[in-house]
């Protein structure tokens, strides 16, 4: 007699859902109500967060179900903000509408360069108000959570259900595709989805705005006594995160703050002495660390809070001792990077950095009996050692079984008056330098696309974020 499915034990079963597309097993499921019971561990493994009521509603009707709450492993925190400001100016409205029109072929009615027809004229006005009057609506529902900490308190809820979370994603741009998240290692459910999912619920113009919109802050001396306004960053929902990880998320292993496509301010970490001793709580629990991060300096914030923000990074990083896998890129400050040490340590990341050969070597040497994974992506060397030189010292402290390079530049290349090798000899001559200790009939190279990449034969990893 030929089996039949429902003759077929849970875990077969639980094995055969789980290789349908969410929206197949979401059908599957109404079969049977055990198949609805095997199914549902399959359906969420990733829950979003957002301070609006939408979001907020539908993470809370999630958390209430036992088996989709004991499935989740990873939250994805949504960092964007609606700005008041905007709605107080309707002109400022309007100029950041036409904006994104120029940069979309689909809406050259918004556009000034546009041939207006009344009905064009019409069908802009109406769009327009509705637009703002949502936008409006949408600023003050998002204040009003913040004002009465209904985001903590579901944060603090829902946490308590997802008792499995063991990853938290932080980002404020959500790739297209999957490709754009991982430079070699794209995930297969990339994030795209919830971006599509919060602007049908938003339903306006403009999106909530990313890290690089400010709002007005305190003032402070600066320069021979001048004051002038800082400029602080909104972290009132990061805030209420953390504080909310911190209780009620004892599994958490990684933190992800930023990608290849989002980058968070490092005054982000400029917050009070209690939410970083949140975030360092935190941080004694992870094995791995992914941040990018800009200066504050690059916005003109003040020199201060920048400072700030640098020495609660620096303690969040000392309180990290289990981290297994670090990743750090942006434009930042990174002295004593050296000095740090992780015990546990054996996968590395640094991208769009300015180092010094003697921090990278320093930072090298200590963790030369733990460190089997190295990526530098367009990471420039001070000093006048050039990466050729710094690779033959740094490489006789490295037994990598993985290696990738790419974009790599130092001060003596670029002051040439004739370059003694191109980009790509840089990769491969590094590459062979950093190698130096790994017996030779052991590895070898592989190229994809700009990347430069040595691996030992049979590297059962590989880098997961290539920042």
């Amino acid at each position: 007699m030929t089996p039949q499915a429902q003759d077929l034990p849970d875990e077969v079963l639980s094995e055969i859902l789980c290789w349908l597309p969410k929206r197949d097993l979401q059908i599957a499921r109404l079969v049977t109500t055990r198949w609805s019971r095997v199914g549902a561990r399959w359906l969420f493994h990733r829950v979003y967060f957002a301070p609006r009521r939408a979001a907020m509603d539908t993470f809370m009707k999630i958390a209430s179900s036992p088996i989709s709450g004991w499935n989740v492993r990873e939250l994805v925190y949504d960092s964007r903000l609606f700005i008041p400001e905007l709605v107080e100016h309707p002109e400022r409205y309007q100029r950041a509408c036409r904006e994104i029109a120029r940069e979309d072929e689909h809406m050259d009615d918004f556009s000034e360069t546009h041939h207006r027809t009344d009905a064009v004229i019409g069908h802009y006005s109406e769009a327009f108000v509705n637009s703002i009057i949502q936008y409006t609506r949408l600023s003050e529902q998002q204040e009003a959570i913040f004002e009465n900490g209904k985001d903590y308190q579901a944060l603090c809820t829902g946490l308590k259900k997802f008792q499995n979370i063991s990853k938290v994603t932080i980002l404020d741009d959500f790739p297209d595709d999957a490709q754009s998240f991982s430079l070699l290692n794209p995930v297969e459910d990339g994030y795209a989805w919830y971006d599509h999912r919060s602007s049908m619920e938003i339903a306006t113009a403009l999106k909530p705005s990313d890290w690089s919109l400010i709002r007005p802050g305190f003032e402070f001396n600066f320069w021979a006594g001048r004051r002038r306004n800082a400029q602080l960053w909104d972290t009132r929902g990061i805030t209420s995160l953390m504080q909310a990880l911190a209780s009620y998320c004892p599994r958490i292993e990684e933190l992800q703050l930023g990608s290849a496509t989002s980058i968070a301010p490092i005054g982000i970490f400029g917050t009070t002495k209690q939410d970083i001793e949140s975030a360092c709580e935190i941080a004694q629990r992870l094995t791995s660390l992914k941040l990018k991060v800009f200066p504050m300096g690059w916005l003109g914030a003040g020199e201060i809070y920048e400072e700030k923000s640098y020495d609660s990074l620096a303690r969040i990083l000392r309180e990290a001792k289990s981290l297994y896998q670090l990743s750090i890129g942006g434009r930042i400050k990174l002295n004593g990077l050296g000095d740090q040490h992780w015990p546990n340590l054996g996968l590395l990341t640094l991208g769009d950095l300015n180092l010094e050969a003697e921090e990278l070597l320093c930072l090298v040497k200590v963790h030369e009996g733990t460190l089997r994974g190295l990526t530098l992506r367009n990471v420039y060397l001070s000093g006048v050692e050039g990466w050729e030189e710094a690779g033959r010292r740094i490489g006789k402290h490295l037994k990598l079984h993985y290696l990738c390079v790419c974009s790599l530049a130092d001060e003596v290349t670029e002051h040439a008056t004739h370059p003694p090798y191109i980009e790509d000899e840089v990769n491969v001559t590094l590459a062979r330098s950093l190698m130096q200790s790994v017996p030779e009939d052991t590895w070898g190279f592989e190229e994809e696309g700009a990347l430069t990449i040595a691996k030992v034969h049979g590297c059962p990893f590989k880098m997961q974020l290539e920042l």
